[in-house]
């Protein structure tokens, strides 16, 4: 995402990541398919902080979405699903 938007910065988080982990295969597959390298890549767990400077939250289902909204009403609007996990 980030060749595509080189002005913008990107970042990953989870609300169960197991901090600094690898990522989940799904992902990583997803992401060598469209031209990424996720070894580097390191899991950091979703903090109420990473919320004020964000345009944008991308969620992979439903339930991260809701869980995000419940846990951090002060998120930033549009949080929206990857039509890439659905």
């Amino acid at each position: 995402m980030q060749k595509k938007l080189p002005l913008k910065h990107i970042s990953s988080a989870g609300l169960n990541a197991v901090v600094d982990h690898g990522i989940d295969d799904k992902v990583s597959e997803l992401m060598i398919a469209n031209g990424y390298d996720p070894k580097n890549h390191k899991a950091r767990k979703l903090e109420g902080h990473m919320m004020g400077s964000a345009d944008l939250i991308l969620v992979m289902e439903q339930g991260h979405k809701s869980a995000i909204i419940k846990k951090y009403p002060e998120a930033p609007l549009p949080l929206e699903i990857s039509k890439s996990f659905n």
